[in-house]
């Protein structure tokens, strides 16, 4: 009863180990997608922080760098008595047209006076301004403080004339310790901010910076201040007497793609694996019960030759391998129990004979070479076919070692395993491979049929397309590899079109400006059905750029031509004509010269004018057909 319930016991285990190992595939895919979402967070919030550090860095340098050419023009005013008005606009000239962010660069007299001005227009108006009467207090202020201190001083920001936000510097410009003047310098802060800071910061970021509590200057971007709160950065924007507040906030394309959806194929990824693997336990399990049965009906019979194999079981267990050794001239001295079963010959008979007829003869040079580098004491391996008793050829991967006596090489030892079987398999694993490319070769031809019966009037559109883009890509010069991913990317670059609405594709009349929009997203449609296949070419990207072109005047990204990979500018010019020569339901079809016509037209417009060329070679010289 214990044994029929053990039994019993035993076998609601197996039954249930294969769910087991999906329920902890699962559950580890799970910690993965949660860590790996946490590691993304992580990154965005690095990313932040190290932006709005580099943000302020370049900030201070270029503010400093603006600053110092002004500081360099006060010095180079005072070390010579001419104090014209062409003088100071030959100064302020060089200065403004190099340091991009200037609004005006100004000279004020003793009294306050604003004389001279760079350039005249926009800031005529300045001209005569006395700042002790400022519109702006503080402005009033730092430059009354730079009057009593005789030093550089910096105004607040303020509103410039032009209604941007800006700032003023000024220098008292002393010669032989009389006051000539000041040198007032005007700048515009989203000039140059925005001539600072890299492309990148503002297509990632949304910037804010303030002075005190006042918003100076701004760069918005589609934001979700909920989403993004723990991803803000502040940093602090230090120059000369100058503070400013720096808040940098990611844009939604960098938060969103930290979520569950962006791990979709990681989680599909540990749900195909847990099933796989939760299935080959269970057909292991099976076939286990199976090689059980079979060999307990085989120990039976083994333990009659138990007592007899006795004697030899030490060398057996410590000897699986042929063993031989040979003297110096090439004699058989040895070789074991293994090696007799191995090649059917008898020890007795074949002691102090050469081992030359043992060897298959086209291997014999091979072996004689070995041979002799051995007897100069180097290890040798090498594979060699033998010639057994009984007639078969076996193959045996063998390592050779010299005998040493008293320092002197007396002969050689080898020790042999055949591989016979191993290469058989993996002849077979080469032949499985290539019906595997077979097979995947079969199910791309499958899916291209499943796209062209969605559309009947397109049916042979994608092996057509997928004859001429391989004919241009050969004319090019293409490797072999490359020709066969754009023939696979041609054959599936309109499975998109799968989830296109039957009566939009088969509309006799001209297509309604919501109809072309579901149209036009059969290549993102299909790019995303194929990213998730491992080919062993960018096939998802071919099938997602097919309908760009070089004008940035396609979909659905609008690339220019460098960003269009060449295998689908060879599949959009092969779609083009292809089209164009078959009916639609609002159209006949077009002769080859129309379509040529077309593409002519428009080489080097919309269509890459080698691939265009090569192209209309193929039909009038090479004398290409559909057919």
């Amino acid at each position: 009863m214990l044994a029929r319930s053990s039994k019993l016991h035993k076998g609601l285990l197996k039954k249930s180990l294969p769910f087991t190992i999906f329920l902890v595939g699962m559950i580890t895919t799970a910690v993965v997608i949660s860590n790996q979402i946490k590691n993304q967070q992580e990154l965005v919030r690095q990313h932040t922080n190290t932006a709005a550090k580099q943000t302020r860095i370049r900030l201070e340098e270029f503010m400093e760098s603006h600053l110092s050419c002004l500081d360099v023009m006060a010095k180079r005013w005072v070390q010579h008595p001419n104090f014209s008005r062409d003088r100071f606009l030959q100064f302020a000239e060089l200065y403004y047209e190099n340091y991009s962010g200037f609004q005006a660069i100004n000279w004020v007299n003793p009294e306050g006076i604003i004389c001279w001005v760079y350039p005249e227009e926009p800031n005529r108006r300045a001209i005569g301004m006395d700042i002790h009467e400022h519109p702006n207090l503080k402005c009033r202020a730092a430059f009354i403080n730079v009057e009593k201190t005789q030093s550089f001083g910096l105004t607040p920001c303020m509103d410039l004339f032009q209604g941007e936000k800006g700032f003023a510097a000024d220098w008292p410009l002393i010669h032989n310790g009389k006051l000539q003047g000041y040198l007032n310098g005007v700048f515009r802060i989203r000039s140059l901010i925005d001539i600072c800071l890299a492309k990148g910061v503002f297509d990632d970021f949304c910037l804010n910076i303030y002075e005190a509590d006042q918003l100076i200057y701004q760069r918005k971007g589609e934001n979700d201040d909920a989403k993004c709160k723990k991803w803000f950065a502040v940093e602090t924007i230090r120059f000369r007497d100058k503070k400013w507040r720096l808040e940098l906030k990611p844009k939604a394309k960098l938060y969103s793609a930290v979520t569950l959806a962006s791990n979709l194929p990681l989680f599909l990824f540990g749900l195909v694996a847990s099933i796989s693997v939760g299935f080959l336990i269970f057909c292991l399990i099976r076939r286990g019960d199976q090689y059980r049965f079979t060999f307990e009906k085989s120990m039976l019979a083994e333990e009659s030759l138990i007592e007899s194999e006795k004697r030899y079981r030490t060398m057996i267990e410590n000897a699986n391998d042929m063993i031989w050794t040979l003297d110096t001239q090439g004699n058989l001295t040895f070789f074991n129990q293994q090696a007799e079963v191995v090649s059917g010959h008898n020890m007795k008979e074949w002691k102090g004979k050469s081992f030359v007829p043992l060897i298959y003869p086209d291997d014999l040079e091979i072996v004689n070479d070995v041979f002799e580098k051995t007897l100069t004491g180097k290890s040798q391996h090498y594979m060699v076919r033998i010639v057994t008793k009984d007639g078969p050829i076996l193959t045996l991967s063998v390592n050779t070692a010299p005998i040493f006596e008293k320092g002197e090489v007396i002969g050689t030892v080898s020790f042999g395993r055949d591989i016979t079987a191993r290469i058989q398999a993996e002849k077979e694993l080469e032949k499985s491979f290539n019906k595997m490319k077979k097979i995947t070769e079969d199910v791309v031809k499958a899916m291209a049929v499943v796209v062209e019966m969605k559309d009947p009037y397109t049916a042979g559109h994608q092996r057509r397309v997928a004859m001429l883009a391989c004919a241009i890509a050969k004319e090019m010069g293409l490797s072999e590899k490359q020709i066969k991913g754009i023939h696979i990317a041609a054959l599936l670059h309109d499975i998109g079109k799968i989830l296109t609405p039957h009566e939009i594709l088969n509309k006799p009349g001209k297509l309604t400006e919501k109809e072309m929009e579901d149209i036009q997203k059969h290549p993102q449609i299909g790019s995303n059905i194929l990213s998730s296949i491992e080919f062993d070419w960018p096939i998802a990207d071919i099938v997602l750029q097919h309908h760009e072109r070089i004008n940035k005047s396609g979909y659905p990204q609008n690339l220019s031509a460098s960003d269009i990979m060449l295998d689908a500018k060879i599949v959009a010019v092969a779609d083009v004509v292809e089209a164009m020569c078959s009916a639609r339901p609002y159209r006949p079809a077009y002769s080859i010269q129309i379509a040529l016509d077309e593409i002519s037209k428009n080489s080097g417009i919309l269509y890459d004018p080698e691939v265009a060329n090569i192209c209309i070679t193929i039909f009038t010289e090479k004398h290409f057909s559909f057919n």
